[in-house]
């Protein structure tokens, strides 16, 4: 009888890779991880996608933790690239409605739709935090 393949769960493993994590961000950022990982556990998916967002922006501006060590061009590439651009629009056309929104729409596999755009989110974030953490 073939094995049944155990499907990775990649929430968790977010999870376990965001807590491990010893960054010493600034109170807001810390708050709003937090809550992501909740969101995460709790697969709310939406919600990860804006606040994955919003603490790029918030360790960008919060003036405190690790980022004050990164300046000039490694900041800007860290914080304005393609991936970052895409997490900004897509928590943009959640937050303010503009046009239809593909996992919004009542589409059979808006589940999916919303799970693949968290992941890609809680990613994006993760990789951020990665780097800053080496430059600790």
């Amino acid at each position: 009888m073939p094995k049944k393949v155990r499907k990775s769960n990649w929430a968790l493993d977010h999870i376990n890779e965001l807590s491990k994590l010893d960054i010493n961000l600034g109170t807001h950022a810390s708050l709003l991880l937090l809550e992501l990982i909740s969101a995460l556990n709790y697969k709310n998916w939406v919600t990860c996608i804006i606040l994955s967002a919003t603490i790029i922006d918030v360790i960008n501006y919060e003036e405190s933790g690790p980022i004050l060590r990164i300046v000039g061009l490694d900041k800007n590439s860290l914080f304005s690239n393609s991936e970052t651009y895409w997490l900004r629009q897509k928590r943009n056309s959640i937050l303010h409605y503009q046009k239809p929104v593909s996992g919004l729409m009542n589409e059979k596999n808006a589940s999916s739709i919303l799970e693949m755009d968290a992941k890609r989110s809680s990613m994006i974030l993760l990789n951020i935090l990665k780097i800053i953490g080496d430059e600790v």
